[in-house]
């Protein structure tokens, strides 16, 4: 198989409902070994099918987001693959760098909109764990939620 039919091989088993990520996987690495021209979507479908997978994969999709963003800087999927690991790994602010870097490189609004929610989740996040990095800081909270409801 040429390498474009290997690619849609791997997208076929991408979009299946039943998670062939390892699958996936298989085709997309065959597609960049046969293929002339590698096309930044088979290093961004590869590493989230990594992210997917979870675990001893993380740094697979690390390098496949990297090799995306340095095939297609300007596209956003790269930045937001390596958002995403760096999310499922607990790294929110290097997450959140990335994910702005993304929303810079994107002027449709559709990707634009979609990486803005992201965004905000993850600056959720970060606050939520703030919260619970620092107990002194919830009980304060807590206390002050308390006087309220209490009328104090």
């Amino acid at each position: 198989m040429d390498a474009e039919a290997l690619k849609k091989k791997g997208n076929e088993f991408f979009n299946d409902p039943n998670d062939h990520y390892k699958e996936a996987i298989k085709c997309y690495t065959e597609s960049l070994k046969v293929a002339v021209e590698v096309p930044g979507v088979v290093y961004s479908n590869r590493a989230y099918c990594y992210i997917k997978l979870g675990g001893d994969y993380y740094e697979n999709a690390i390098k496949d987001s990297e090799a995306c963003i340095t095939i297609r800087p300007t596209w956003f999927r790269g930045y937001f693959r390596k958002a995403q690991v760096l999310q499922k790994q607990g790294k929110l602010e290097d997450a959140l760098k990335y994910m702005s870097q993304a929303f810079d490189v994107t002027t449709n609004q559709e990707e634009r909109s979609c990486v803005q929610r992201e965004i905000e989740k993850l600056e959720e996040e970060r606050e939520i764990l703030e919260i619970y990095a620092k107990p002194e800081k919830w009980e304060e909270d807590y206390q002050k939620y308390q006087k309220d409801i209490n009328g104090e």
